[in-house]
């Protein structure tokens, strides 16, 4: 699935990690709502296009030596489709960059899979990429 937008506003880059955590959350679910879930982190990202700051969305401290001038670390939660309660909430962690207009998706889970964040280990290591 393309994630790639960004004509008028931001333009949005999925870290290959991003794009290994949406294949391994869209296996949880099975033909309709794989395809919701789909669209939403679509439309999730599309949005990130216009307004990369959206309200659910805060800002988090960059991972020890990876801090950049310029560069915003944040974390959007949101409610999957079909999903009750906090562990069915999902999280998006990603990059904003406003000297280049760019947001870079980082990592994508659900409350579930880590209460906070992941580690900082796996941010760096995206951010790095």
């Amino acid at each position: 699935m393309s994630l790639r937008h960004g004509s008028m506003g931001y333009k949005v880059r999925p870290t290959s990690g991003f794009e290994r955590d949406l294949k391994t959350l869209g296996k949880q679910f099975k033909g309709k709502e794989k395809d919701d879930f789909k669209k939403q982190i679509k439309n999730i990202s599309y949005g990130l296009t216009q307004e990369p700051r959206p309200r659910g969305s805060d800002y988090e401290t960059c991972p020890a030596k990876t801090e950049r001038a310029g560069v915003e670390l944040r974390k959007l939660r949101f409610k999957v489709n079909n999903r009750r309660g906090a562990s069915g909430q999902g999280r998006l962690i990603y990059l904003i960059s406003d000297e280049v207009k760019e947001v870079t998706l980082a990592c994508l889970y659900t409350h579930a899979k880590y209460e906070k964040r992941p580690p900082d280990s796996t941010i760096r290591e995206r951010i790095e990429e």
